[in-house]
């Protein structure tokens, strides 16, 4: 069960804190390099550090395996506590007028504001307004004109920003989602200090709980023992949690996207609240 959980968090952390801090792919990657993995290798320093300091007998072992197995589990359960609001974004997790969608589905994208421009509601090529508010497109977003290309490109006379109710003097919008609002990057520094610590704690017991199994089996028995239980953590342990956290996760996508040909592609934006149930829920 824990090689599940362990598994299933380092497949989906990183989009993780993409959508419900977010981060973008890139940096989370980069953050748990430099930060997560370097605490796994002190914890596990660490734990045999602990057991050859103190002569820890098995009974010994399997407390310091216990002990971190409890503290890694309320680092968890304290960053459930800590998650950014959905991204605002018009006809899915809010309306045009900038108020809290109660339901999701593909009409929602549409509006009075741009009923009549034939938008394609497949398309996911978001745009920020200068609102604060984020798009599923350009031509949702009712704009008329545009300028600059490339990452430069402005698109202007946008109809559907005068519709809310965050009225902006600028009826413009440039590529890209809005960034969260400013608490988000406070409270994303608190989760990293805490999955550190976690990731830290949870490693101190991998030493001892080996200890443990290697001094619970008989000496002739050790290696079909040790064989047996690599087989089956690899394939009962590695094999099924991205299956199913996958599975799951899924059920909380807001927008799909849509292959060249015609097929549904990756997910663009998830329920961040329910992503972080879902997930935090799993593990």
């Amino acid at each position: 069960v824990s090689v599940n959980s362990f598994i299933g968090m380092i497949t989906f952390k990183p989009k993780f804190m993409e959508q419900t801090f977010g981060q973008s792919a890139s940096k989370a990657i980069f953050l748990i390099g430099i930060m997560n993995l370097p605490a796994v290798a002190l914890g596990i320093i660490t734990g045999g550090f602990v057991l050859k300091r103190f002569k820890l007998s098995i009974v010994g072992a399997a407390r310091v395996a216990m002990a971190a197995s409890i503290g890694s589990f309320c680092m968890l359960g304290i960053q459930n506590f800590l998650h950014c609001d959905n991204a605002e974004v018009a006809g899915l997790t809010v309306s045009y007028k900038g108020y809290p969608e109660l339901s999701y589905n593909q009409q929602s994208l549409l509006s009075e504001c741009n009923m009549g421009c034939s938008c394609s509601l497949k398309h996911w090529d978001p745009v920020c307004a200068y609102n604060g508010m984020t798009y599923a497109s350009p031509c949702l977003a009712g704009c008329q004109t545009s300028s600059g290309t490339g990452r430069t490109m402005v698109f202007h006379n946008c109809t559907c920003i005068s519709d809310s109710v965050m009225k902006a003097t600028n009826m413009s919008a440039v590529l890209g989602q809005c960034p969260r609002k400013g608490e988000c990057d406070s409270k994303f520094k608190i989760y990293m200090a805490l999955s550190v610590v976690g990731s830290f704690m949870s490693a101190c017991g991998g030493t001892p709980g080996y200890i443990v199994l290697l001094r619970s089996i008989q000496p002739d028995l050790k290696s079909l023992a040790l064989g047996m239980q690599t087989l089956i953590v690899r394939t009962l342990g590695g094999i099924p949690p991205p299956i199913y956290f996958g599975a799951l996760i899924d059920l909380t996508c807001l927008k799909w996207g849509t292959k060249q040909c015609g097929g549904r592609g990756a997910c663009r934006i998830y329920d961040a609240n329910a992503f972080r149930i879902t997930f935090l829920g799993l593990i």
